[in-house]
């Protein structure tokens, strides 16, 4: 149950759902990046120390989007590692089943179809 993520899609399906969940994971924890980067070049209109929730521990410190940004060269450093792992992660996730069975002879069961399609 080892792999890295330049392997080939697993061909055994445990394997493909354990990475599918494993990179669906990390995109749930780095889509915040992706969305304020979205959000920022569309509108141009974050709020310095805007508050991200307020479900967050203090002490815990956050990359933010400094709003008078206007290149990719200007954001943190920080926030676009994390956008690219979500990026990646949103790749890796959606093609882990890619190796499992040759879809012209083999049909493919998972357990819930509208998870799978939304992934």
């Amino acid at each position: 149950m080892k792999w890295t993520d330049d392997d080939p899609p697993a061909d055994e399906i445990l394997q493909a759902r354990l990475r599918a969940k494993y990179y669906g994971a990390q995109v749930i924890t780095y889509r915040h990046f992706v969305l304020k980067i979205l959000e920022h070049s569309a509108a141009k209109t974050s709020k310095p120390g805007e508050q991200i929730s307020s479900e967050f521990k203090t002490g815990i410190a956050v990359p933010s989007i400094n709003s008078n940004a206007t290149r990719p060269e200007d954001f943190d450093p920080k926030v676009l590692e994390y956008a690219k792992k979500c990026i990646r992660a949103l790749i890796k996730s959606t093609t882990a089943f890619y190796g499992v069975g040759d879809p012209t002879q083999d049909r493919l069961i998972v357990t819930n179809i509208w998870g799978t399609a939304h992934a």
